[in-house]
């Protein structure tokens, strides 16, 4: 009986496994593509509604891996305490960094929002490009009406 419940066990927890979003393979960890491509579509109707949406698909720590969908413009903000560093998927948009916050506030530790940047530099950025925006730098990522962005952001936390 007691090897039965340990077999019942291992069982369920194969499927468990099996069903799981991501795979891991002797410490190596796949996030597969129909995966991303549900949280997508997931994410860009609610970005309809809400302007922005994002999901973790993975926290090792170190740093965690989004996905980032936005139909508008975001608001401004900067990171105190992380680097961020996208790796845009689609659509193309405008960077605003550096410069001053407007309207600043604080709405977390170390997390700073606001309305707009004053006084930065703008960034044009299309697919493909990858952009680090170190901890500290007010950023700001500005839609064009009627078009969607979409990018992958690993967050890495600064010492």
């Amino acid at each position: 009986m007691k090897s039965l419940i340990i077999a019942a066990a291992a069982a369920l927890s194969l499927i468990a496994t099996a069903q799981s979003p991501s795979q891991s393979i002797d410490k190596a960890e796949v996030i597969p593509a129909q995966t991303i491509q549900d949280q997508s579509a997931t994410l860009t109707a609610k970005a309809k509604d809400k302007g922005s949406a994002i999901v973790n698909l993975g926290d090792y720590k170190a740093y965690t891996i989004k996905l980032s969908v936005l139909t508008a413009s975001a608001h401004a903000e900067a990171h105190a305490h992380f680097d961020d560093v996208s790796f845009v998927q689609e659509g193309t948009v405008t960077l605003m960094t550096g410069g001053t916050i407007v309207g600043a506030h604080q709405i977390a530790d170390g997390e700073t929002a606001g309305t707009s940047i004053e006084g930065g530099t703008p960034l044009t950025l299309h697919p493909g490009d990858i952009v680090h925006v170190p901890a500290g730098t007010p950023h700001q990522f500005i839609v064009p009406k009627g078009t969607t962005y979409k990018a992958f952001v690993v967050k890495v936390p600064r010492n």
